[in-house]
């Protein structure tokens, strides 16, 4: 048993099993940089097909295949013909890419556990020194699949139909052969899944029968953290269990369903063709998605619950309902003495009724805030994690930017002394012109500010994140309304910015104390139904301005389609929507309503179809500060 593992280049802390018996099978290992090579290197300087590792007489050799950049051992080139027998310790050089070949396993174990330290100080500090303008890419595009993700499932209230909407995201993003989700048995405490969702690629329809490792499983499940194996049958740490063997694993990953600490379920996927199928960074982007079904499942599981405790009130309220009815037609046949008891029965049934609305409005505000508190903490959770490795890029950019300042001092130096003897000047000279040095200095110098550029997109990514996540803020602090506005707009434009043209008018007020995350729910509410209320291309136009006594007025005007009168005295109760089934549940103009009285302001409408609809809120300096009370629905007027 032999391994490769890569030292220098983008593939950096990446290990690769030399299967003597699978190398022999396949003819020998292919390194390139084309997918289906043996050992694929994400480097641009790795032909497509580059080396080749045999093993023969019972040791490991490599050759060239006609790479364009060659292939060197030991700092020695080898040409095509020439076999070189490889030795514990040899450094291989392809590309921008260098691999260290051992006989033994350099980790003494093959798989990677997060929250685990297995990894050696060696692994660590290669990738500690693997930053590049890709990785930084890579991240920014992870985290905004993550925000996409987040806004997909949170939608979703259903436990199976979340499942499969899961499931559609891993195998879009990782491809595996065969993939399950599956929910535990919370009541019980035992490994037993009551909902399960199962695919394998390529088969059509869902939850086809698959065989999977009790023991992969269990471990994931006991010890709370993800597990991934990159040739789980020669894997040590499993010990060769039978399931594993039976089922011909050979790269897999498993990760926990957690809400916090809780475990509710995991994510299974493998690949029964392939070792080292999957990687570290594969694996903590599963974690993620793993963490946001967790969360998304416990939604689900308490919106279930709610909804049958619900159907119960309902039924309750309903037989109730019946039985005052009958007994007010009884009553109406007596005497006109019970007369005065009936007119009190019939006062105790619209309170009923009057409670009962009550009870659904304040039900659904509290959903609502549940699911707003839920997605802020989680938000304000992805942020915190990025910010760290983020905080690690800027300093260590700093740090590069001075050594290449000083590389490039020390050049110059060179430059200014003159050879001893003319034909090393010219030599000198030949090379930098086949180099293209002085292209190298200039590129050099926009590459480092186009890493720059990079963080400076995730630090803004991650500032708009924290300041939409304050939803669950309790306490009264200071803001302005454009800092909350701005927010909410970086949060929607990249998804409307193509075809609607968004014009601000702000003028120079002052801040106001304000529940700030409740008053951007509100933003978020308005300027969606703005956005969507245009079909195709259109503007949206907001002012901000004071009115007297300190207030704040914030108008939102698009040019949509309208209101249609017989609907406009209902927008703002609960449940009323005119979106299609899945677009709207009718509950973002109800909270935002409640949440504006909450500060002690008031909402404002006018609406003309086919013309535009304008919202005008009016806040004071302070929620405490009364207004005019208003009635709970505004009324008709068409815009001038």
């Amino acid at each position: 048993m032999a391994y490769l593992v890569v030292e220098k280049g983008e593939d950096a802390g990446s290990v690769f099993l030399l299967s003597e018996e699978e190398v022999v099978q396949r003819n020998g290992f292919r390194i390139g940089r084309h997918f289906q090579r043996d050992i694929v290197l994400n480097d641009l300087a790795v032909s497509r097909d580059h080396a080749e590792i045999r093993f023969e007489n019972g040791r490991f050799s490599i050759r060239d295949l006609g790479s364009k950049h060659g292939t060197f051992v030991n700092g020695k080139s080898y040409e095509t013909s020439e076999v070189h027998i490889l030795s514990g310790g040899d450094l291989i050089d392809v590309g921008n890419t260098r691999l260290r070949f051992f006989e033994d396993d350099p980790h003494q174990k093959v798989q990677y556990q997060i929250g685990n330290e297995d990894l050696t100080k060696y692994i660590s500090s290669i990738r500690d020194n693997s930053i590049t303008y890709a990785a930084l890419s890579n991240a920014e595009q992870r985290l905004s699949l993550i925000y996409e993700i987040s806004k997909a499932i949170d939608s979703i209230l259903d436990a199976e139909q979340l499942l499969e909407k899961i499931m559609d995201v891993i195998f879009e993003t990782f491809n595996p052969e065969r993939g399950m989700i599956g929910l535990l048995e919370q009541e019980e405490k035992q490994t037993l899944f009551v909902s399960k969702v199962t695919r394998i690629r390529d088969e059509e329809g869902g939850n086809s029968s698959i065989e999977i490792s009790r023991k992969i499983l269990d471990t994931v499940i006991n010890q709370g953290s993800g597990l991934i194996t990159y040739d789980a049958i020669a894997d040590r740490l499993l010990k060769g269990s039978e399931s594993i063997v039976a089922s011909k694993i050979r790269s897999a990953m498993c990760v926990p369903l957690r809400n916090m600490q809780e475990i509710l379920g995991v994510i299974y996927i493998d690949d029964r063709s392939h070792p080292n199928r999957f990687g570290k960074e594969d694996l903590e982007f599963l974690s993620a998605i793993g963490y946001l079904a967790g969360v998304a499942s416990k939604n689900a599981y308490a919106h279930k619950t709610i909804a049958e405790l619900n159907r119960t009130l309902e039924d309750k309220v309903a037989q109730r309902t019946r039985e005052l009815a009958q007994a007010n037609q009884k009553l109406r046949e007596s005497n006109a003495l019970k007369s005065r008891l009936i007119e009190e029965l019939d006062r105790s049934n619209k309170d009923l009724e009057a409670a009962y609305a009550l009870l659904k409005k304040t039900e659904a505000q509290l959903v609502q805030t549940e699911k707003m508190s839920a997605m802020g903490d989680l938000v304000s959770g992805i942020a915190h994690e990025i910010n760290n490795p983020a905080s690690f890029i800027r300093g260590n950019l700093g740090m590069l930017s001075e050594y290449i300042s000083d590389f490039k001092k020390l050049l110059h130096l060179y430059d200014e002394i003159e050879p001893a003897r003319p034909e090393d000047r010219r030599r000198i000279e030949a090379f930098k012109k086949e180099i293209d040095f002085d292209f190298l200095l200039t590129d050099l110098d926009e590459l480092i500010d186009a890493l720059q550029e990079g963080h400076r997109r995730i630090d803004e990514i991650i500032t708009n994140l924290r300041t939409f996540s304050k939803v669950d803020m309790a306490e009264i602090k200071p803001m302005r309304v454009q800092e909350g506005i701005e927010a909410t707009l970086k949060l929607l434009l990249p998804k409307y910015r193509q075809r609607i043209e968004v014009i601000k008018e702000y003028q120079d007020v002052p801040e106001i104390e304000c529940y700030a995350g409740q008053l951007n729910q509100v933003f978020m509410n308005i300027l969606l139904n703005a956005f969507q209320a245009i079909e195709g291309e259109g503007k949206v136009w907001i002012h901000v301005a004071c009115r007297e006594g300190g207030k704040i007025a914030i108008r939102i005007t698009d040019n949509g389609c309208g209101i249609p009168k017989e609907n406009f005295h209902r927008i703002f109760e609960p449940f009323f929507t005119t979106k299609e089934v899945g677009k709207g549940t009718g509950l973002g103009l109800a909270i935002s309503y409640g949440i504006i009285e909450r500060h002690g302001g008031k909402i404002e409408v006018e609406s003309e179809v086919g013309k535009g609809t304008t919202f005008t809120i009016i806040l004071p300096p302070n929620p405490d500060t009364a207004v005019e009370a208003e009635s709970s629905f505004a009324k008709f007027s068409r815009r001038i």
